[in-house]
């Protein structure tokens, strides 16, 4: 299996600079990473460090937490998060027990990298890399090419001519700024939409596309790959469960990864992003055996499966707290039952972990006012009925 460990040496000092308007740099201490064996996984995942429980009004799950529950059966368990897990002490805690892995929500994108076009700024992308190296956290990096998250000035200098350096220098300077450290990156992100006239589904308003073809894909992953020898890269997508249009994006998905492929490009793994019931609230609905035969195809193509931001939009479920939780693990229980009986699904990731931080509750507020309750911990830290069904969907898991 590649995975891959942060760990920050007992004594090695890194010099990066930070480029900045005024000049200035900045030292920072970071962690190197190497690849991971599943003996030194599961040895990892029994690392994991107790966190003093917080009140709850219900009794909450027991047993060990997610990520050795995970690595038990070959697999990896993360959760997505940002600055606050630096900041949060509770939070930063809660996240070391429960979780294997780690992918920076904000940090990595653009919008959140480059302050102007000659200027990056890393500051809050290492102080979170290191946080995970010194815990032995294991990182994902998202996401080097997307449509959206893009800075402002990138509209007003970004053209047919220059569009191309941009992408490269960006992806030179952030991937090879963590080569070794972050172990796989979402190298394109959401590159097709299921009503696009394009016969071959591309997103039409990416600015990527429109302004280097879509030789864009290819192009980002080489550059990665010249960036990072050894990250896993991958294709990071959504709405293949039942979201209107995902036959359509199931098929233009794999004639994509086919002719990167066949191309040559460096492509080794396919990210699954699995935001549940973002647009179709009948669960019903889930195509449960076209879903797998899905995966069974993209397994047959030789990559690694990698479910990247799973959660479950709660919007149209009942106020009441218990019953929303039934339903919302419900659905947990059912997508995993069949994600997780194909082996190539190497990673399970949590767009989050607790309720506290998601981005559900912003992005999709209940019209009754209540708080979204998507993830496996509820606001207060506490193991909740979706912990205990992605809790389970490992136990049966199959060992990879």
């Amino acid at each position: 299996m590649a995975c891959f460990l942060a760990k920050r040496p007992a004594s090695e000092t890194v010099k990066q600079v930070r480029l900045r308007e005024d000049g200035g740099c900045v030292d920072h201490e970071l962690c190197m990473t190497r690849l991971l064996s599943r003996r030194a996984l599961l040895s990892v995942a029994a690392a994991g460090i107790a966190a003093a429980a917080c009140g709850s009004d219900t009794a909450a799950p027991g047993g060990p937490p997610l990520r050795e529950r995970a690595a038990a059966r070959g697999l990896v368990y993360g959760a997505a998060g940002d600055v606050e897990l630096t900041t949060n002490q509770q939070l930063g805690t809660t996240f070391v027990r429960e979780a294997g892995a780690f992918v920076p929500e904000v940090s990595l994108k653009w919008a959140a990298l480059r302050p102007a076009s000659d200027t990056f700024d890393f500051v809050a992308s290492d102080a979170l890399i290191a946080w995970a190296g010194a815990r032995t956290i294991l990182v994902r990096g998202h996401a080097l090419a997307w449509h959206q998250a893009l800075p402002n000035w990138f509209a007003g200098v970004a053209n047919e001519q220059t569009a191309g350096g941009f992408l490269d220098a960006h992806i030179a300077a952030v991937a090879g700024r963590y080569s070794g450290r972050v172990g796989s990156w979402d190298v394109v992100n959401e590159p097709l939409d299921p009503f696009s006239d394009r016969d071959d589904g591309l997103r039409e308003e990416s600015p990527w596309l429109r302004l280097l073809g879509p030789a864009y894909i290819a192009r980002a992953f080489v550059a990665a790959r010249e960036a990072d020898a050894t990250a896993v890269l991958t294709l990071n997508e959504y709405g293949f469960e039942n979201d209107p249009g995902a036959a359509r994006k199931r098929a233009d998905f794999l004639r994509l990864i086919g002719r990167l492929k066949d191309s040559g490009t460096p492509i080794q793994a396919a990210g699954l992003q699995a935001h549940l019931l973002q647009n179709n609230p009948r669960w019903a609905e889930f195509d449960a055996t076209g879903y797998s035969k899905f995966l069974g195809e993209l397994a047959a193509m030789g990559l690694q499966l990698f479910v990247t931001e799973l959660d479950v939009n709660d919007t149209a479920f009942p106020q009441d707290a218990r019953t929303r939780d039934a339903a919302v693990a419900s659905v947990y229980r059912d997508y995993l039952g069949v994600a997780l009986a194909e082996p190539a699904v190497k990673m399970v990731t949590t767009w989050g972990l607790s309720d506290r931080t998601s981005w559900i509750d912003r992005s999709y507020p209940r019209k009754d006012g209540a708080h979204a309750r998507p993830l496996p911990l509820d606001a207060g830290y506490q193991r909740k009925a979706a912990w205990e069904a992605v809790a389970t969907a490992f136990d049966r898991a199959p060992k990879r």
